[in-house]
């Protein structure tokens, strides 16, 4: 299916994406190079739903719960995470998958069969719901899965914000579906499309369904996962905590005793229990602390890592890798509860930055995140080299932006640097389909350049307030 943003019929496949309204005939594949790219067509549409989303926060009252600067990151890592795996993983994660189907099936389901596509549904979600819990009650996987909870918001960005090193662990919780015989074509398909329905999940205006749809809605929340749903998920009250889990269906949580219901009383508190106190698009996907001089203060799985080691026992080692992150000698497997501290109405991190200096990095992050897009929707046609240069582009953009976020000196010699490599690159390089879309990124990178001693002032004078303002080390 070749399609262009521009096509009427993008953006009608783009919005069923979202929802799981792809007809089954749309999903018999029968060869793995024929695979849409549905994750990709959903973006756009992903994109209308973030901007309703805010309108609708907005015009209700509700816009305390949404933040430019989160929803940039977010989008940002997003786009970095899909760029590694894209321009540099190329699904090798997904070699697994391909080795027990070809060698371990117990048998082979058809690839053009409605039965296929049933059991494809039902069989990816159970799986995903696996995973996703695997992640919370397992402290190795929750040090993976850590950022995507890291936000303090929640809204249908925060569907983007996901780990691109979680690609390392989650393709063996699918390897059953592998053995069953489903086809890796219909696997993959059927992988994107509950990613793309986890993503309007994630949504703080949608009410409880059946608020809206009477009858009916009971129904859909009773079987489906809904905003309703999710948002327990993400909260840290403390009946939020390892509940809710579904992707596609909040049945397994009911099957399994982990879910939860929305409770109006109370106020859902959003992100982890300790707080992220930083912007930086690379570094939020390692964990650094902001303005580190060493690091010491590494990402979740090294402290995982680390935490294992330091236990005095083998199996006290293992237990510190596969039980729960909370887990200690002499506790449960998951921890014990009363020891979770309450963080309802903590105040959330925010970062204030100038109006233009905001700008600045909306603009520029957002011609990042089309420059993915646009060569996602062509990655059959992308050569090694602008694949290469194109994450090149995305792992100096997010390093540099995510500098300004956070006041780091380094920035004001990287971003000049950036930007004149993105500007060679769109111009030695077909990155773009169009003449006028590089003359238009051509024109930020100009701009940029230009508008650059202002936005080195702003951040030479933010990285020596930190410096004056951070702790002092002891010897």
């Amino acid at each position: 299916m070749n399609q262009t943003i521009s096509d009427d019929n993008f953006w009608e496949y783009s919005a069923r994406a979202n929802f799981y309204l792809l007809p089954p005939s749309d999903n018999y594949v029968k060869e793995l190079k024929d695979v849409s790219p549905i994750v990709v067509k959903a973006i756009p549409f992903m994109l209308v739903l973030t901007v309703v989303e805010w309108a609708i926060l907005t015009l209700t009252g509700k816009a305390r719960n949404w933040s430019l600067h989160d929803v940039i990151v977010n989008f940002s890592s997003g786009s970095l995470s899909q760029a590694v795996n894209s321009f540099f993983l190329r699904g090798i994660e997904f070699s697994g998958y391909l080795w027990v189907y070809s060698n371990l099936r117990i048998t082979t389901l058809p690839w053009d069969s409605i039965y296929t596509y049933l059991i494809a549904v039902v069989g990816v979600d159970f799986c995903s719901y696996f995973w996703h819990r695997s992640c919370h009650e397992v402290a190795l996987g929750w040090s993976f899965h850590y950022l995507h909870h890291s936000s303090e918001y929640l809204n249908m960005s925060v569907g983007a914000r996901v780990s691109w090193i979680m690609r390392i662990i989650k393709w063996v919780f699918y390897l059953p579906m592998a053995a069953l015989g489903l086809p890796p074509p219909a696997f993959l398909i059927h992988s994107q499309l509950g990613y793309a329905w986890g993503f309007w999940s994630h949504n703080d205006a949608c009410p409880k369904l059946h608020k809206i749809i009477p009858g009916i809605g009971h129904l859909i929340e009773y079987i489906l996962v809904t905003p309703s749903h999710h948002r327990v998920h993400h909260g840290v009250n403390p009946y939020c905590i390892d509940k809710n889990f579904g992707q596609l269906f909040i049945v397994w949580d009911r099957m399994f005793g982990t879910f939860a219901e929305e409770r109006e009383d109370e106020d859902i508190t959003f992100g982890t229990m300790s707080q992220v106190n930083s912007n930086h698009i690379f570094d939020i996907q390692v964990m650094n602390e902001p303005h580190a001089t060493t690091y010491t203060q590494v990402r979740p799985t090294i402290e995982v890592l680390q935490r294992a080691a330091s236990m005095p026992t083998f199996g006290d080692k293992l237990k510190a890798l596969f039980y729960g992150p909370g887990w200690a000698p002499g506790t449960p497997r998951l921890g014990n509860p009363e020891d979770i501290p309450d963080m309802r109405g903590r105040k959330r991190f925010e970062i204030h930055l100038p109006h233009w200096f905001t700008a600045y990095i909306f603009v520029n992050c957002s011609v990042l995140f089309y420059t993915y897009l646009q060569m996602g929707l062509r990655m059959k046609d992308v050569t090694l080299l602008e694949q290469r240069v194109n994450l090149a582009i995305h792992l100096l953009t997010c390093t540099s932006v995510g500098g300004l976020y956070d006041g780091r000196e380094y920035s004001v010699w990287l971003e000049p640097l950036r930007l004149l490599f993105y500007l060679v690159s769109v111009l030695a390089l077909p990155i773009f389909s169009t003449l006028q879309e590089t003359a238009v990124v051509a024109g930020v990178c100009l701009v940029s350049l230009l508008t650059w001693p202002r936005v080195s002032a702003i951040t030479l004078s933010r990285a020596a307030e930190a410096s004056a303002t951070a702790p002092k080390k002891v010897n």
